[in-house]
């Protein structure tokens, strides 16, 4: 803005100067036409002066009277010639003359002499007259004298008035062209701060409506693109198809490679749908590992199905980075405009859920988006409520079931499964409700919870008179990456007064992805004097390499593989391997799922330790697990989630 001030200042000095230059050019043209009348008039005052003069020498040297009329044609003249001087003095007052001082007196002097000159010649006083005209001669010498004074000083002031006029002229040229030249300065400066201005405002706009790490389009960009062009989409009733790509396991890729590794993946990504996509296909980075792909005016749902089919076998090679081979998959969801919706909003969600249904069903595939999903998810948003409601209310209970030592047939300990006691579905078992409580986040309060009521239980069953046991309670791999984590479990022995030597917490090998992170965590646990457990050992990460380092105490074999003891000779080698591992390693081996006999006999052959399962009891409520610890030693107990 002062710029702008600035240069329209410059702007107005330019002008102003240019008519300054006009006004003296004229000036000096009109004192020169101011000064060369009055030059002219003085000269034809000296010339009428003169013949005045002869005239009265030719009276007086005839005396006849003949001879005055030329003198009173020239007074005549001198009176017109005086009037000039005097009208030109008032209209020309840039010209200073000083006729009134100078001519004036003098001329009256002249004037009184040839009045008397005359006088004496009429009187006959010729020697007088003689006399009075030698006198009159000074007066004429005085009189040429000024005249040529006057014509001097005229000349001089025309000259000076020119002079002054050129320098003003100079001046004002040097000023114009000052402030034509300042005026193309600020000219170009204002130009290249307002392309600056351009520029920024582009990149602003650029970082608003593209994604500055791949240069494609943004969710920003997105929105915009549906505000645009849905309409247009329905009135030339074209189709549009919504595409929502996600790539799977790319958490894990960036945790484990770090996110400057990551951010490489996403461009070779993006690198990989482009060069699917035809004319009418757009892409756009929805967020972190999610991509929307628009396929416009598609033809049928053939040509969505093989743009997701293309999009699915390109990412079945694997991306090659800085000599770092990774293979991932995507999950990718569909909707199509306008069938399942006819605004962006509802478009990009019913993709999304049926993006989660591919990744439920085992992920790297494809779907079409189904009212069921839609039903599904008002149902899980009703359940998400419902359970924050049942754990402010603490709507929960466990139950316990046995754990038998193999050898002896003895209780060895009890395995608490959490149970919801909802009002309308009654009973509902931890498999509907865990995974939305990890999911959400409220696995953190809901496993506090269990941890707390565990260590209450035991502790109520040692004022009782039974013998104290151990508490182990299975840790959500959600809760174990909680930085609050080691806090609560301190929290949680300090307010129910249970020695931390009678707890076990069982974690899964899922946590076990950041290796040192977890093994600082289970080192502070020992530290603190409580036993860890591997819970569904063989079915998570492999943690072969690093088992050995991690300073444990137990691992626990999935059900999945005791299920598969005569049916899948696969699972009889690696239950084997687990229990032959967990011996030298001097870990104690718990079989879960034991549902009959053969299962029992095949793992007492391999020397497990503990066997669970309904061969031996269903889970009980803290009630009928008293009056089974009655009648037998329980050393431990075992608490699950």
């Amino acid at each position: 803005m002062n710029l702008i001030v600035v240069f329209v200042l410059l702007l107005y000095i330019i002008f102003s100067s240019y008519f300054l230059i006009l006004k003296e050019e004229n000036s000096s043209k009109k004192i020169l036409n101011e000064t060369l009348p009055l030059i002219q008039t003085v000269d034809d005052l000296w010339t009428n002066v003169l013949n005045e003069e002869t005239s009265v020498r030719g009276y007086v040297l005839t005396s006849e009277a003949k001879h005055l009329a030329p003198y009173y044609n020239a007074r005549k003249a001198i009176s017109r010639d005086m009037e000039k001087l005097d009208q030109y003095e008032k209209k020309y007052s840039t010209v200073d003359t000083n006729i009134e001082k100078l001519f004036h007196p003098q001329m009256k002097k002249i004037d009184n002499f040839f009045q008397t000159e005359i006088q004496l010649v009429q009187q006959g006083k010729t020697a007088e007259a003689e006399t009075n005209i030698n006198n009159g001669k000074k007066q004429m010498d005085q009189l040429r004298i000024l005249n040529s004074q006057l014509q001097n000083t005229l000349l001089n002031i025309s000259r000076d008035e020119s002079n002054a006029r050129a320098k003003s002229l100079a001046i004002a040229k040097t000023v114009i062209f000052i402030a034509v030249l300042a005026s193309i300065v600020i000219a170009i400066f204002v130009s290249f701060l307002f392309y600056r201005a351009r520029k920024a405002e582009n990149q602003l706009n650029y970082l608003a409506f593209f994604d500055s790490l791949t240069g494609i389009p943004n969710r920003a960009s997105l929105k915009n693109y549906f505000a645009r062009e849905l309409d247009s989409f329905k009135r030339k009733k074209q189709n549009l198809a919504v595409l929502f790509v996600d790539l799977d396991g790319f958490k894990q890729i960036n945790d484990a490679k770090g996110h400057s590794f990551g951010d490489l993946y996403i461009q070779k990504a993006v690198e990989k749908m482009n060069s699917i996509l035809t004319a009418n296909g757009r892409l756009f980075r929805f967020g972190g590992d999610e991509f929307i792909v628009l396929l416009e005016d598609y033809k049928d749902v053939v040509e969505v199905t093989q743009l997701a089919k293309h999009i699915n076998a390109a990412f079945a090679e694997p991306i090659q980075i800085d000599g770092f081979i990774s293979h991932t998959s995507v999950s990718i969801g569909i909707s199509l405009f306008p069938n399942n919706g006819s605004n962006g909003e509802k478009l990009v969600q019913y993709a999304d859920l049926a993006m989660y249904d591919v990744k439920k069903n085992g992920k790297g595939g494809f779907c079409f988006y189904n009212t069921r999903f839609s039903i599904e998810l008002a149902e899980k948003v009703l359940l998400e409520e419902q359970l924050r409601e049942a754990i402010r209310e603490k709507s929960f209970i466990l139950h316990y079931q046995p754990q038998i030592d193999l050898s002896s047939g003895a209780i060895e300990g009890l395995e608490a499964l959490i149970r919801w006691e909802h009002p309308d579905r009654g009973i509902i078992s931890p498999i509907h409700f865990i995974p939305l409580a990890e999911e959400t986040g409220l696995i953190i309060p809901l496993g506090k919870w269990v941890m707390e009521e565990a260590c209450r239980q035991n502790q109520a069953w040692q004022a009782s008179g039974f013998p104290p046991v151990q508490i182990g309670v299975n840790v959500s791999p959600v809760q174990f990456q909680d930085t609050s984590f080691l806090e609560t479990v301190q929290e949680v022995l300090r307010e129910t007064g249970m020695d931390p030597r009678y707890l076990v917490l069982e974690i899964t090998e899922n946590v076990m992805q950041n290796t040192n992170e977890v093994m600082d965590i289970i080192r502070q646990l020992k530290q603190m004097g409580i036993k860890v457990s591997i819970d569904d050992f063989g079915t998570g990460f492999s943690s072969l390499s690093y088992l050995h380092r991690l300073p444990i105490d137990q691992l626990k074999i999935d059900k999945s593989f005791v299920d598969g003891i005569y049916t899948n000779s696969a699972s009889k080698s690696l239950i084997t391997s687990i229990i032959d591992m967990g011996q030298n390693l001097e870990l104690q081996i718990v079989a879960e799922g034991i549902e009959d006999k053969h299962q029992e006999r095949f793992l007492q052959e391999k020397k497990c330790n503990i066997g669970q399962g309904y061969l031996y009891s269903k889970p009980l409520h803290a009630t009928e697990i008293e009056s089974l610890m009655g009648e037998k030693m329980v050393p431990e107990t075992r608490v699950h989630i």
